[in-house]
């Protein structure tokens, strides 16, 4: 396949249930964000700024390393040296929200061996840097609860310093993290580009229902409801029974319509929006 734009996936797939619709999904998604061209910045007191994914799956290894070398197992309580504390605290502003993924290792020991399989080396470790970071956060929050005030204390300056770190200053800037809002319209635009490739491939397996089948099943194939891929390839129903479903006028470009499905999820203005994007590309 000859491919138009550096955003189109390396290879389509026929429905997001195939085993590696979830992995080129979180490749494109990454590789845009953090790829060679991105001009997004960590926060300035961070000790080295990340290059590309590697940089960051290698930096999460390392807090993770360091923060359980600092477990400190005593009458079966789990506690951390005050090294690992700073760290957990060094952690959570170099990666913000990243860094307490409630999605971690915890929550995952029920699923699919095969869909663990499927997440990449990077989203590993930010789950168990994660889970390791809010057993830090736990025990800070029952010695905020402690009667001896030295612990009281101890436990609320961190919890201080743990806040001040996912909000530094929020003045000017938006609501949602910028990584969730990058990452969001990314796996849309991939998502999108599949739908566009199904619509416009006609499958020599469906004898009938010509357009309209299509339509249908680029729906159920990746997810997207139907009345939302109407909207988008500005579509509408006809009482024409040769051809109920019709293009109504030229549809938008493919990055417009994720930034649609964007715009509609975050609720952020086209500007803010724009703006992110452009930073990340």
């Amino acid at each position: 396949m000859k491919k138009g734009s550096r955003f189109e996936p390396r290879f389509y797939l026929i429905s997001h249930t195939d085993p590696r619709y979830q992995k080129e999904t979180i490749r494109y998604a990454l590789g845009h964000i953090y790829g060679s061209r991105s001009s997004i910045k960590p926060p300035k007191k961070q000790l080295r700024a990340f290059n590309s994914l590697d940089d960051k799956q290698r930096r999460a290894f390392f807090y993770l390393s360091r923060i359980r070398r600092g477990q400190i197992h005593r009458s079966g309580k789990l506690s951390f040296s005050k090294r690992a504390q700073d760290l957990a605290i060094e952690a959570v502003r170099e990666f913000g929200m990243d860094a307490i993924r409630l999605s971690g290792p915890d929550s995952q020991v029920v699923k699919e061996a095969d869909e663990r399989d499927l997440r990449l080396a990077y989203l590993d470790a930010m789950d168990h840097l994660g889970a390791l970071i809010c057993a830090t956060i736990r025990g800070w929050q029952a010695r905020a609860a402690s009667k001896k005030l030295k612990s009281r204390r101890r436990a609320t300056v961190h919890l201080k310093d743990l806040a001040a770190a996912l909000a530094p200053d929020n003045r000017g800037k938006i609501g949602a993290d910028r990584f969730d809002v990058l990452y969001f319209y990314y796996t849309q635009l991939f998502r999108l580009h599949h739908v566009n490739h199904a619509l416009r491939t006609p499958n020599a397996k469906r004898e009938r229902g010509g357009f309209e089948a299509r339509v249908k099943a680029a729906s159920k194939n990746f997810g997207l409801p139907l009345n939302t891929i109407m909207e988008l390839w500005r579509m509408e129903f006809t009482k024409d029974s040769d051809k109920p479903i019709t293009i109504i006028s030229k549809p938008a470009t493919i990055k417009d319509m994720a930034r649609i499905l964007t715009d509609r999820h975050f609720r952020l203005t086209q500007q803010t929006l724009s703006n992110l994007i452009s930073g990340s590309s």
